[in-house]
């Protein structure tokens, strides 16, 4: 896809930067094709997604049904000549498991009930004689008994064990040697918890039940719940559609809208697709829908600021440290409006920096505020000067800061751990770079640098920084530190004002005629007020060439700032932001980290939470962890307020 725009912030998820043109709805609608065939090759996919299905639709999967410990009953109504599963629950996928269980007739027409853990128990009659059979399968206390038309044909005791986390309620399919039923199924029945042993050998031959079923599938389609309703196909599609697009949208979605997905369904339908393929035209619109490309939010018609929903919390909490959609557990909080709770907030925030799925938030944001996204693509070194600075190692680069900085929110560091660290994370070819023994092999993985860390340590000295902050050609002083000032301390320099004249050739040769052309250069006055802020920090990193590998011999990289603060070197340098600078870093830091998670630049009006964040994280020592906590209960990202039209008037 694409590449979206990036803001004067250097983040591409903020709203007032985004837009769509005709090439990028182009390219979702292929995406969109492309994720559609994905899906329909994916059996267990699939079943997902086509959770219902009527009869003739392909495997049958029913709503969810507990076969496992404690009691129940399931009634199937079926006829065939050859045999096939009739309900199991069993994996998503084709393997058969231990834990698994299924009801099926085999090949010589037996009916059999097959137990993960106790193997298979038969019944003495055969049942492939193309006449309607009703099979109940009772479980009640340790024992299974499974009746035939009113007589028990099976049974067996030592079933008392859960279902197997992930296993599903399949009706007609069971996965493994289990064949898909080949005859007719006209109806599933489930109780749970079971009904009365005597009513149970009643059901095959006309018996009254003593309750309601809890579970119906019917060959009219798909699945009800209690009361026994009998679905048909559009009411089974219109309940596949719901589930999805409420999902898709991650929102409440309205009567009218599954309507309106419903009738691509209906006429996919008509035109002679299957009940399964029809549903590739829905999905495939559902795709390219702005509510699925963009994240809304509903605009509430009271004046003023409001809280944002329960939903559009879990949202805004999920897309902020996953980049995704919720899962389950956060979803069903959003939902009930528990995040409300600063205690429960608190918790899932612990939860989802835990879960490896918040490195995406390391990688997306990390990247943009080090600025080395283009590192490979947009900037290489010179391959003439610097030929070991192939690909590999430039990949490597990039993800050594993106695994330190998600090791930093992962492990609840101190925000000061960003400008230096004992530790960093390097493969082979990058500690090789870095001129460090001992590490084998392309894994990145963690490496303590105990003695010989030669300085390195925090992203000022990482590699990737140091090769994005130098010219094609050399390393440079005024790159690296107007670098550090925007980048680490939130004070970028001006532009130059115009016509200044580039430096001269003699500044390739060296870093001593370096430092002789940029004194030159600050006898402007026009110059001086601003390179004598960048130059010395820019200067302290002149060990390190335009590849980040450490020069041998001495280097001139002592420096002073216009306030009189000395340093040498990049230990030197790190020193002082850990010292004198460590408030500017931390405020800055936390406010790209905030423009991140709101989607938009800050504004006046953001600089009472910003202090109160500020306030929190000093309380807990710059605590990482707390910050990301008091970003997401911060008044701006737990409150919206209606757009005001150009005249200033608030709208919906």
């Amino acid at each position: 896809l694409p590449e979206d725009q990036v803001s004067e912030g250097g983040f591409d998820n903020e709203a007032a930067t985004l837009a769509v043109q005709p090439l990028v709805v182009e390219k979702f609608l292929e995406a969109a094709d492309a994720v559609v065939t994905e899906v329909w090759g994916d059996r267990a996919a699939l079943e997902r997604l086509v959770f219902e299905r009527p009869p003739g639709g392909g495997e049958l999967v029913g709503k969810d049904f507990e076969m496992g410990e404690g009691a129940f009953t399931v009634e199937v109504r079926f006829r065939t000549e050859e045999g096939g599963a009739l309900v199991a629950k069993a994996p998503e996928k084709d393997e058969w498991v231990a834990g698994a269980k299924v009801l099926f007739v085999s090949d010589r027409g037996e009916l059999v009930y097959d137990i993960g853990w106790v193997g298979e128990k038969r019944s003495r009659r055969k049942v492939n004689d193309g006449s309607w059979h009703t099979a109940v399968l009772h479980q009640s206390g340790d024992k299974v008994r499974v009746y035939l038309d009113g007589q028990v044909e099976i049974e067996t005791d030592g079933m008392m064990r859960p279902d197997v986390a992930g296993h599903r309620f399949k009706i007609g399919a069971a996965g493994g040697e289990f064949g898909p039923f080949k005859g007719e199924i006209s109806h599933v029945r489930g109780y749970r918890p079971g009904l009365g042993d005597e009513v149970v050998g009643k059901l095959g031959v006309g018996g009254e039940r003593e309750r309601e079923p809890d579970f119906v599938w019917a060959r009219g389609g798909g699945s009800g719940g209690k009361g026994g309703d009998e679905w048909n196909e559009m009411e089974a599609a219109r309940r596949v559609l719901g589930r999805f697009l409420g999902m898709a949208f991650r929102r409440e979605v309205a009567e009218e809208e599954v309507e309106r997905y419903e009738a691509l369904f209906r006429g996919a339908r008509a035109s002679g697709d299957d009940y399964v393929t029809a549903m590739k035209l829905p999905v495939r619109a559902a795709l390219v829908s702005p509510a699925f490309l963009f994240r809304t939010e509903e605009v509430q018609t009271v004046g003023g600021a409001y809280r944002v929903s329960g939903r559009e919390l879990a949202n805004r909490l999920s897309y902020f440290l996953w980049m995704s959609l919720p899962d389950e557990r956060l979803a069903e909080l959003g939902e009930r409006g528990s995040l409300a709770d600063g205690a429960v907030l608190e918790a899932e925030v612990v939860r989802m920096l835990r879960d490896p799925r918040s490195q995406r938030m390391s990688r997306h944001f990390g990247m943009q505020w080090l600025r080395i996204g283009g590192l490979g693509q947009k900037i290489r070194p010179d391959r003439a000067l610097f030929p070991h600075a192939d690909d590999t190692l430039l990949e490597a680069m990039k993800e050594e800061s993106v695994l330190f900085v998600d090791s930093v929110f992962r492990e609840d560091l101190p925000l000061r751990t960003l400008l230096d660290a004992d530790y960093t994370f390097a493969n082979e070819r990058l500690a090789a770079h870095y001129g460090m023994p001992g590490v084998a092999g392309e894994e990145m993985r963690r490496v303590e640098f105990g003695g010989g860390g030669m300085g390195r340590g925090g992203v000022l000295t990482q590699a990737s920084v140091l090769t994005v902050t130098s010219s094609p050609r050399r390393s440079s002083p005024v790159f690296r530190g107007k670098w550090i000032l925007d980048v680490l301390l939130g004070q970028p320099p001006p532009p130059p004002p115009p016509n200044v004249p580039e430096l001269g050739a003699a500044a390739e040769k060296g870093v001593g005629s370096l430092r002789d052309a940029l004194g030159a250069h600050r006898a402007d006055a026009a110059c001086a007020s601003c390179h004598d802020r960048i130059d010395p920090l820019g200067f302290a990193l002149e060990a390190f060439d335009a590849t980040g590998r450490l020069r041998e011999g001495l280097v001139d990289n002592a420096g002073v700032l216009p306030d009189g603060s000395a340093f040498e070197g990049h230990d030197g340098l790190k020193t002082l932001l850990r010292t004198k600078r460590e408030g500017e870093f931390v405020r800055h830091f936390a406010s790209r980290l905030l423009v991140f998670a709101l989607g938009r630049e800050l504004s006046f009006t953001d600089e009472r939470a910003l202090q109160t964040i500020l306030k929190r994280v000093r309380e807990a020592g710059g605590s990482s962890r707390v910050l990301v906590r008091e970003i997401v209960s911060s008044y701006p990202f737990q409150y919206s307020k209606q757009p005001e039209t150009p005249e200033g008037k608030q709208t919906r």
